[in-house]
């Protein structure tokens, strides 16, 4: 573990009730301000792995910090979209209203992050109630949720399902601008192998792919330690599931 590092994982184990491992001696880092993808199936575990790092759920055995601290310390700066949408039956800007509050912003703070996010996920009016809104709209409003307190480190997991293409670019445009201009860390997983060319690092199968200058990723094995003959490839190639977690 370094001080740069947002998040570490070491020798990681977890299983559910039948004993079948779903993270298995998984180690990783995730540097700060950087965009990090995990890639991989349905089931392979990466909602488990994302869970363990917010603290909602523990290792069997294992370690995590997350920005030096434990998983489950309160004043860890975290945003979160989970997969599952889960918002109150209010209108979207009660919504924000209530999250911010939480978070501890003030009502000026969030008056002016609910402007900026309104343009950012696309969302026509905030005075809309959730249960008038399609499912595509519900996953906008808790993108901008997690992002509503400009968090250091943003958890998103599967961020783009149901959005049409356009508004996915701009999305992506603006996560990668949290990245470099604020430095905001951000782990995310996705099934669109197309987004890979956004992250700076990607995790599938024992192999960590790291995005070098000149726009290709550099292959290297987390078990072994070892380089895959300094491999290059295309950011846009199909990508292999991951099954270490």
């Amino acid at each position: 573990m370094t001080l740069n590092d947002a998040v570490n994982i070491s020798s990681a184990y977890k299983s559910y009730q039948d004993g079948f491992p779903v993270l298995s001696g998984l180690s990783m880092h995730v540097e700060k301000s950087i965009i990090y993808g995990l890639l991989g199936a349905s089931g392979c575990g990466k909602t488990t792995l994302l869970n363990c790092i917010l603290g909602l759920t523990r290792l069997d055995s294992g370690h995590i910090s997350v920005m030096g601290r434990n998983p489950d310390t309160k004043s860890v700066n975290i945003g979160h979209m989970p997969q599952d949408v889960a918002l109150y039956p209010l209108k979207i800007s009660e919504i924000f209203q209530y999250f911010g509050k939480l978070l501890g912003l003030t009502d000026p703070e969030i008056l002016t992050r609910s402007k900026e996010l309104k343009v950012v996920v696309d969302l026509s009016d905030l005075n809309q109630y959730v249960s008038t809104l399609s499912g595509g709209q519900r996953r906008r409003v808790s993108l901008a949720v997690g992002l509503i307190n400009q968090p250091k480190l943003l958890i998103l997991d599967e961020p783009t399902v149901g959005i049409d293409p356009l508004l996915r670019e701009s999305i992506w445009d603006y996560l990668s601008s949290l990245a470099a201009t604020l430095g905001t860390t951000i782990i995310v997983t996705t099934h669109y192998t197309e987004e890979a060319r956004r992250f700076n690092k990607i995790h599938l199968n024992d192999t960590i792919a790291t995005l070098d200058a000149g726009g290709c990723y550099i292959l290297h094995n987390w078990k072994t330690s070892s380089w895959t003959n300094f491999s290059r490839v295309k950011p846009r190639r199909k990508l292999s599931p991951w099954s270490s977690v």
